[in-house]
C-alpha cells in the first residue's frame, strides 16, 4: 500500500498536496524544524516563535491549501 492510499481517507481531495510535501521533506535532509524554519521564511511569515500579532486574514492565508 503506497502512502497516498494509506493517507486518502484521512486526506481526501488534500493527499496529492500531503505527498507532495512529504517528499519534498524527506528529500530535504532537514530534521522538522529546520524544515519548517526555511519555509517560513521563504513565505516571509513571521516565526512562530516570534511575539506578533497576526491579523485574520493571515490565518485564513496559512491554512489554506
Amino acid at each position: 500500500m503506497s502512502v497516498s492510499e494509506a493517507a486518502r481517507p484521512f486526506l481526501g481531495a488534500r493527499t496529492d498536496r500531503f505527498v507532495y510535501e512529504i517528499q519534498l521533506f524527506l528529500a530535504s535532509g532537514l530534521n522538522i524544524e529546520a524544515y519548517d524554519a526555511v519555509y517560513i521564511q521563504r513565505l516571509g511569515w513571521s516565526s512562530p516563535g516570534e511575539n506578533t500579532e497576526v491579523s485574520q486574514n493571515e490565518l485564513v492565508d496559512r491554512t489554506t491549501v
